[in-house]
């Protein structure tokens, strides 16, 4: 499994499944600009890949940018969480948002570094 501080929703069970993080913040336009694409993502894919957005923001920061762009967790279909110590950033070397990391069951990183 993945370590993160806060779930925003219920935390997922990977099973079998893929697991892809979306890196994202909520002051980030492209990242928030890619919501709809996750979210047909997840629709069409979720039964074989977990989707998971990832932010490094703290919660007070995140309910904020949530309510300042009329955000909602209900408008997500896939699952949220919140790292503020960025371990997973970290570990994925991520280095701009929005980002996208896939892992496999095995915990195997079949992203490109």
């Amino acid at each position: 499994g993945f370590v993160v501080d806060t779930w925003i929703t219920k935390q997922p069970v990977p099973g079998n499944r893929l697991v892809a993080i979306d890196f994202w913040a909520t002051w980030c336009g492209p990242c928030k600009a890619a919501i709809p694409h996750v979210n047909d993502l997840n629709r069409k894919y979720g039964a074989d890949i977990l989707f998971v957005g990832i932010s490094d923001e703290k919660q007070s920061d995140f309910n904020k940018g949530l309510s300042k762009s009329n955000l909602k967790p209900s408008a997500f279909t896939y699952s949220l969480a919140l790292d503020p110590k960025s371990r997973l950033k970290s570990f994925f070397q991520v280095r701009g948002i929005p980002h996208m990391a896939i892992f496999s069951p095995e915990a195997v990183s079949r992203t490109p570094r």
